[in-house]
């Protein structure tokens, strides 16, 4: 507990890529998205897996900053508009492609705010 009756955050608040630890939540969420992209693992197993390293990163608290936190939201975003079964979309869900996409954007807008001085 802090003085003012706060728990201490667990963890740093991850900033860039660089800090996000492997096999953390956030570092788990990172690595699957870029998976994702590379063709590594499928919409569906990615949306699965995505969700349950965001649910053990709020969980262990750990907590995201800057670029990076905007990524995981605009992940999020993607992840939440994604409906794997085709019978289920409705107009406006995302496929396999369209959510791959997504991701692709993100990181790119990601690896580039890294980039920049």
């Amino acid at each position: 507990m802090t003085e003012h009756g706060r728990e201490a955050p667990r963890h740093r608040v991850v900033t860039t890529t660089a800090e996000a630890a492997p096999g953390s939540g956030i570092g788990e969420q990172l690595a699957l998205m870029r998976a994702l992209v590379r063709g590594g693992v499928t919409a569906p197993a990615f949306q699965h897996a995505w969700l349950a390293a965001r649910r053990r990163a709020l969980q262990e608290r750990e907590r995201a900053g800057g670029a990076v936190e905007q990524a995981l939201e605009d992940a999020f975003w993607a992840v939440e508009d994604y409906v794997a079964d085709p019978a289920l979309r409705d107009p406006g869900d995302l496929d396999d492609d369209q959510m791959t996409t997504r991701i692709h954007d993100v990181l790119t807008r990601l690896d580039t705010s890294e980039r920049s001085p």
